[in-house]
């Protein structure tokens, strides 16, 4: 007999076995196959961008991982964001140096 989970089941599971780094338990837990778990836990780390770091293990256990891959993605946006300001301050300063100098000539004639 074949078992249908929907996707927010899978998930929720998932980031459970993420989150407490015991695929075993977790999957005692819910009833659900070790296999199972194991397989949508990847699916999740994938669909996160976090199986390569998952795998490394060298800043701690799994979760310390994950947290700190969601660090890190946060950072990004955050970084992202700061460049995007920061070219509309350097075009706005620009356009002001530009204008200074467009001033200054017409006050020296």
């Amino acid at each position: 007999m074949h078992v249908k989970y929907d996707i927010e089941f899978k998930e929720m599971v998932a980031q459970e076995a993420i989150d407490t780094n015991n695929i075993s338990a977790t999957a005692k837990k819910y009833g659900v196959n070790t296999n199972s778990v194991s397989k949508w836990k990847k699916e999740l780390e994938k669909k996160l961008g976090m199986g390569e770091i998952q795998k490394t293990n060298e800043l701690g256990n799994d979760k310390e991982v994950t947290l700190y891959k969601r660090e890190v993605l946060e950072l990004k946006k955050r970084l992202e964001i700061t460049k995007s300001e920061l070219n509309e301050a350097m075009t706005i300063i620009g356009e002001k140096d530009l204008y200074i100098k467009k001033l200054e000539r017409s006050l020296s004639k």
